[in-house]
């Protein structure tokens, strides 16, 4: 079992907003890979990021733990 399943329910809380590090990946793929399309996200988490990013790619996400994934679904 994942010690991250007992954190998952609070994770987002405690990391907060994810709009700069959204914007920040975003900047990184438009200048060194422009034509990407897809994007796999390992460790993705509660995939607050993955949230952000699936609205300009296609993203899987994949993560360890099982609570985490869930609230990701």
């Amino acid at each position: 079992m994942s010690h991250y399943n007992k954190f998952a329910e609070v994770y987002d809380y405690v990391h907060g907003s994810r709009h700069k590090t959204i914007s920040y990946l975003k900047n990184i793929l438009q200048q060194y890979h422009p034509s990407a399309g897809k994007i796999l996200d390992l460790a993705c988490g509660t995939g607050s990021i993955s949230y952000g990013l699936a609205k300009d790619y296609f993203v899987t996400g994949l993560d360890n733990s099982s609570g985490m994934l869930r609230i990701a679904r």
